[in-house]
């Protein structure tokens, strides 16, 4: 029994490390381990390096082992060459493809996808059903319905301003008395890129948020609608920064 543990220890897979640049000039380093592969900036390794591990694990590779962990900064000090890869470090437009929340990758067919660097929630884009069922179901029945159907077109609108080099963020507000259908239209427009639920069980976003919780929020909407429920908490956890958060993000 003995015996069998050394050996097994002794044939103990060592990461793999391999450098990348992506169209910004940003470094990367793909670390590779028992069949799993994670995406980390190389500057994080020039900074606190401690909290590489828990990074990686986040991105559902753990390493343990002193000598895996050694033999990734070994291997990282020794990087020279990056190879040039499109590389997804949010959600959106880069290079012709786009990537959604949920870590699904759009591309020309015949293209190569490009590889997600940033942790996706795989709820937020999720679907269930099919094109036809939603035309039918949801776009058809609002026919006639002015407000819920320039909703659905401002929702669906939204990955086109990168296309037209529109840089800002704007929105617009529904407000009235309740029982009106404004939380029945945020559902109708997220049927259009994810779960028709709030909050954190679908793509609805919660205003009771701080600045920071904010920006990681839109962070997750880049190119893509962000819609929030619950105006009536606005400012009651940001200190009424949010709509300068939303308006001046970098995250369209």
């Amino acid at each position: 029994m003995t015996n069998s543990r050394i050996k097994s220890k002794g044939r103990a897979t060592l990461p793999t490390v391999l450098g990348f640049i992506d169209s910004n000039e940003q470094q990367w380093v793909e670390v590779t381990y028992k069949g799993l592969s994670a995406l980390l900036p190389y500057s994080s390794f020039a900074t606190d390096r401690g909290a590489i591990w828990s990074d990686l694990s986040s991105k559902g590779m753990v390493i343990v082992a002193k000598a895996a962990k050694a033999s990734v900064i070994q291997q990282v000090e020794e990087l020279e060459v990056f190879t040039d890869r499109l590389i997804f470090a949010r959600p959106g437009w880069c290079q012709g493809q786009f990537a959604n929340a949920s870590g699904r990758v759009f591309a020309p067919r015949g293209d190569k996808k490009g590889t997600i660097a940033f942790i996706p929630n795989s709820a937020k884009c999720s679907r269930r059903g099919t094109h036809a069922k939603w035309k039918q179901q949801v776009a058809g029945r609002l026919v006639g319905h002015p407000i819920p159907g320039f909703a659905i077109m401002a929702c669906l609108a939204a990955p086109l301003l990168e296309l037209v080099g529109r840089t800002d963020n704007f929105g617009f507000e529904f407000s009235g008395e309740g029982g009106k259908g404004k939380s029945t239209t945020q559902r109708l427009m997220a049927s259009a890129v994810g779960p028709a639920m709030e909050k954190h069980r679908g793509y609805i976003t919660s205003f009771h948020m701080t600045p920071a919780a904010i920006e990681k929020s839109m962070q997750l909407h880049s190119d893509m609608p962000f819609i929030i429920d619950e105006a009536n908490l606005f400012g009651s956890g940001s200190g009424g920064r949010a709509d300068r958060a939303v308006s001046k993000g970098l995250h369209r």
